[in-house]
């Protein structure tokens, strides 16, 4: 099981180049030395998360294909999955899915994972959002790409749909996990 999983946009004929590649000739092409990371890649990361759910998954690579076909790259830890624009929106609906069970908690219609009490969770809440307006604002602009350099999931929603929606047709959307 992957601890950090990744979202990529590539360009549709970039990726059917990957696609044909074996792994002496991506190695030869992207690679260091002797080894391949997806870092080395033309991709354009879109998003990366640490604590996706097995449901989650299965939910964000359903229908999914390998990007890796040839047989040399088989068992080379570069399993990426083509989801296109379905694998984003199923990420999107978790979080979104999230969000709504977290103002459930804050209600009082479930307890947290702490045992922390309605009142203790709502404090919580508004004491970490205080600080991040205090100290780290959401929004970012040093940066070109992106609207919020916010972790917190009702922003990050936001920055999703926008990355969504401004996908084209010749744009393909890929998952991994490492």
């Amino acid at each position: 099981m992957s601890y950090d999983y990744y979202f990529y946009k590539v360009k549709q004929s970039t990726a059917e180049d990957l696609a044909k590649g074996t792994y002496e000739e991506l190695l030869e092409t992207y690679g260091d030395d002797d080894f391949l990371f997806l870092n080395q890649f033309p991709f354009e990361e879109l998003h990366s998360n640490g604590d996706l759910t097995v449901d989650e998954i299965e939910s964000i690579t359903e229908g999914g294909v390998s990007l890796f076909i040839d047989a040399s790259m088989k068992n080379k830890e570069l399993d990426v999955i083509r989801v296109g624009k379905d694998g984003l929106k199923a990420l999107i609906e978790a979080y979104r899915k999230r969000v709504i069970r977290q103002f459930r908690q804050l209600l009082g219609e479930e307890r947290d994972s702490l045992g922390r009490t309605t009142r203790e969770l709502q404090e919580d809440t508004a004491r970490a959002q205080l600080y991040e307006w205090e100290n780290n604002p959401p929004y970012d602009f040093s940066t070109r790409n992106g609207v919020s350099g916010s972790l917190r999931y009702e922003y990050v929603i936001f920055e999703l749909v926008y990355q969504y929606k401004t996908l084209t047709d010749e744009d393909e959307v890929l998952f991994c996990g490492h």
